[in-house]
């Protein structure tokens, strides 16, 4: 297939959504509340597992074997302390507040 008949095809592709409407907004919720923005399938729900100030900033999470939830917390992104950030090296002197 030629890349001319490649880029056509996708881009006919992206076309065909153009026409949806936008997923609708809502303004900012407390987490409680949050819950009943949300639509489920039939036989599923939406449990509340974690909110401030019991997680703050988390970047990553997990389930175990057993079905234990790990957040990964990273409160000290982005703030370093100047005098110690460096481009492409590694801060070891500022101690790192993440759990």
């Amino acid at each position: 297939m030629s890349r001319a008949l490649a880029a056509f095809l996708i881009l006919m592709g992206l076309n065909a959504y153009a026409d949806e409407p936008p997923l609708p907004g809502f303004p900012p919720k407390e987490p409680g509340e949050a819950l009943k923005t949300f639509k489920t399938l039939g036989g599923f729900q939406m449990d509340l597992l974690a909110a401030e100030p019991l997680v703050i900033d988390p970047v990553a999470a997990a389930y175990d074997e057993d079905g234990r939830l790990y957040i990964v917390e990273m409160t000290d992104y982005p703030y370093t302390d100047p005098k110690n950030d460096k481009a492409f090296v590694d801060n070891t002197d500022d101690p790192p507040i993440g759990r």
